[in-house]
């Protein structure tokens, strides 16, 4: 949990788009069972869509949109 929240602040300051890994990580860690890292994963997301909204925020509203209302964080 502590190494995708690092992820995610280092994603605030630097473009990750170019590493295709970060968004299928992340996308797997909002099927976890504990809520902690659903939790954490959402801030990595966010913070990494800092880095470069142009491409993540994209990336972040097809997860929204097609997750369940259960599992929007």
């Amino acid at each position: 949990m502590v190494g995708i929240l690092a992820i995610g602040m280092i994603g605030k300051l630097r473009d990750l788009s170019g590493d295709q890994r970060i968004l299928q990580t992340v996308q797997n860690l909002f099927k976890s069972q504990h809520d902690e890292v659903r939790t954490a994963a959402s801030i990595c997301l966010g913070h990494v869509s800092v880095g470069n909204p142009g491409f993540f925020l994209d990336k972040v509203f097809e997860f929204v949109n097609g997750s369940k209302d259960d599992q929007k964080y």
